[in-house]
């Protein structure tokens, strides 16, 4: 399969010169050193693949079992990508997630320090040579560590973006929703070459039909490296924080702040300047501002945004809304939104309810949906019959 081994070979350098772009430009944020890393990793895979089918190994037996390790990187270099992505901070702590590579590589130090000639016997196929001792113990601890980590990065991942998913449940930004495709996209790849690796044990474990392996994994990786290409030209989609705008951020940081705060006064504001009478007035002029200038229609409506309107910083903005009304900031904007769709539902019977939704200031139908029945009890279609008469 000569073809395939072009193709390995394009591959990793096209892998090679995304990661080196990602490294050296500098004004696409910092998710681009962990997808960089990526891309090197897989260029690597690719160049080794490229090795095996032109018979290299066997002219170079060094070069043999030296990505070995290498798949115990992805998870971790895929989970940093997403965090950094998310744009929450990457800990100091996630960098001990690379342990399992060194302890690999540590593991197989007897056998990278073989000469050249015991080497290319596990090349020849000597079945005294196959599985030496020094080769077991790396070998053994790479396997069960692929095992273990495919699914377990696969759920952290997925545990973080879901968990700001529903953070962001009344935000639904375009931004937001291009990478948690993206993501997705990413964990399947993950999913994938760990479904692979597992066939591919099956198959050898009972001696079936051999599995062309390498032809499946290297059309992955050239398929996903060809799309991480396509999508560097949309540089919001693979490095910019999907919490970038100010909408998302300030939307994170309400939620965060005042989940299950809604009924006493948080730690946080007991000693604010901030008393209950100039809380009052201030709650007073928000709703003033909501009531004539309607800023709740705008669907992107955010506490900073508000703050910009009246003048008032977010922080005191959102502990008058909490000390006042036991509310927060976005069950306060949403009350607004859902009275004007209430008088839109029966002032016409024949507008669409999505299309009422929207026109109220929601940006999706499950967000509308959501706030509509925490309101009122109703879903918008049973509020507008139980009132057609």
């Amino acid at each position: 399969m000569y073809w395939m081994a072009i193709v390995a070979l394009i591959g990793a350098c096209q892998s090679v010169l995304l990661a080196g772009m990602f490294v050296f430009h500098k004004q696409i944020g910092v998710a681009r050193l962990w997808l960089a890393g990526l891309c090197f990793a897989l260029s690597l895979v690719l160049l080794d693949s490229f090795s095996y089918q032109i018979s290299l190994q066997q002219q170079y037996p060094h070069l043999l079992g030296l990505v070995f390790p290498l798949g115990l990187v992805f998870g971790p270099l895929l989970y940093g990508y997403v965090t950094q992505l998310l744009k929450a901070k990457v800990k100091r702590g996630l960098y001990w997630h690379f342990v399992p590579a060194l302890v690999a590589v540590i593991l197989l130090l007897p056998f990278y320090l073989q000469s050249a000639g015991d080497k290319a016997l596990i090349l020849q196929g000597d079945t005294a040579q196959l599985t030496p001792w020094y080769l077991q113990p790396g070998i053994v601890f790479i396997m069960l560590a692929n095992f273990i980590q495919g699914p377990l990065y696969c759920y952290l991942c997925w545990d973080k973006i879901i968990k700001v998913k529903r953070t962001l449940r009344d935000l639904h930004s375009p931004q937001f929703h291009a990478a948690f495709i993206w993501i997705m996209v990413l964990l399947a790849a993950l999913l994938c070459f760990w479904l692979l690796d597992l066939l591919y044990l099956l198959f050898d474990t009972f001696n079936l039909a051999p599995l062309p392996v390498n032809a499946i994994s290297d059309s992955m990786i050239g398929g996903l490296i060809v799309l991480i290409s396509v999508l560097s030209f949309q540089k919001q989609t693979l490095f910019s924080p999907a919490l970038s705008n100010s909408a998302a951020q300030s939307t994170l940081a309400v939620v965060q702040d005042e989940r299950g705060e809604s009924h006493h006064m948080p730690a946080k504001y007991q000693r604010s300047a901030l008393n209950k009478e100039i809380a009052d007035a201030l709650c007073q002029e928000l709703k003033t501002h909501m009531e004539v200038d309607r800023a709740y229609l705008n669907p992107e409506l955010s506490l900073s945004l508000l703050a910009q309107h009246t003048g008032h910083s977010t922080h005191n903005i959102s502990q008058a809304i909490n000390q006042s009304l036991a509310l927060n900031f976005f069950d306060f904007v949403n009350q607004y939104r859902v009275q004007e769709s209430k008088v839109m539902l029966l002032r016409d019977p024949s507008l669409a309810v999505l299309d009422i939704g929207l026109g109220a200031g929601f940006n999706s139908k499950s967000s509308f949906y959501a706030a509509f029945k925490k309101h009122t009890g109703a879903t918008p279609s049973q509020f507008r019959k139980q009132h057609a008469d």
